[in-house]
Formats: structure tokens, C-alpha cells, sequence
């Protein structure tokens, strides 16, 4: 699925620093667009009460 969002400019900003410091880290080049996908999951996976939520619904 192709999802389209806008951001400010400084989350974009931030975006591409962190790609770049896990290219570096990781010796893997890699953009924000391939990360954010991954962030989003993790992000949605510990968040206990959309957990919790999605448990009753």
C-alpha cells in the first residue's frame, strides 16, 4: 500500500539524519522513506493502550 503525509520540514529534517546515522551505524545505505514504515510498526506495537484496544475491539 503507497501512503502519502505531510510533515513539517523539521520532522523531515529529522528523518533524514536518523537514515543517515542508521546508514552509518549499520554500514547499510538506507533512506527515511524505507525506515518510516518500520518506525511506524514499532511505534504501534508498544503502544500498550492501542494494544489493549485492539484486544476488546
Amino acid at each position: 500500500m503507497k501512503l502519502t503525509f505531510t510533515c513539517p520540514a523539521s520532522l523531515k529534517a529529522d528523518l533524514k539524519r536518523y537514515a543517515a546515522l542508521h546508514s552509518h551505524t549499520y554500514s547499510e545505505e538506507v533512506d527515511a522513506l524505507t525506515l518510516v514504515p518500520y518506525m511506524l510498526e514499532t511505534f504501534m506495537v508498544r503502544d500498550r493502550v492501542f494494544r489493549r484496544l485492539g484486544k476488546t475491539s
